[in-house]
């Protein structure tokens, strides 16, 4: 299995990702389709990794001492433990996901209009940019605003474990 992790990781995430809408063809189900195989691998290594060191601590050894199962185990000790590791990974990722998607949504691959995208907006506006700017400027600052909220909570979330 993580040997199958290793080779989707092997690849670019955006050359990967228009090679795979490439062949399902443009569309925003697509599209979406495309990212969750793309970035799955990303998930599975990074929650594997967090689970074999949190296996290593000392009240998993004392919870399998005192005779709880393995599904017991898991629930109780954890992945309450794990929980919010993996929410910082989310927050952070959820910019990565918005840039390519907005992405491939450039490109022509994938929202096709009149569904409103980030991407297809940049798109359009790049025929008007001589003539009025802003028309491309608010797409790419609403993008960078998202990306830079992502960042932000989730250093925040780093940094205050008790904030939800």
């Amino acid at each position: 299995m993580m040997r199958m992790v290793d080779g989707t990781l092997a690849l670019p995430d955006m050359i990967l990702t228009i090679a795979i809408v490439g062949i399902l063809g443009p569309g925003y189900f697509h599209m979406i389709l495309a990212i969750v195989i793309v970035r799955w691998a990303n998930y599975v290594r990074f929650i594997r990794s967090l689970v074999l060191k949190t296996t290593k601590e000392e009240f998993i050894l004392t919870a399998r001492i005192s005779g709880n199962s393995h599904g017991r185990i898991l629930k109780n000790y954890i992945f309450p433990f794990i929980a919010s590791p993996i929410l910082i990974f989310g927050a952070l990722d959820m910019g990565r996901i918005v840039l390519l998607l907005s992405g491939i949504s450039f490109l022509g691959l994938g929202a096709q209009p009149p569904t409103p995208e980030w991407g297809v907006m940049l798109h359009d506006a790049t025929a008007y940019f001589q003539i009025a700017p802003h028309v491309m400027i608010f797409p790419g600052l609403a993008i960078a605003t998202f990306v830079l909220g992502c960042q932000l909570i989730s250093e925040r979330r780093k940094s205050n474990d008790t904030w939800v």
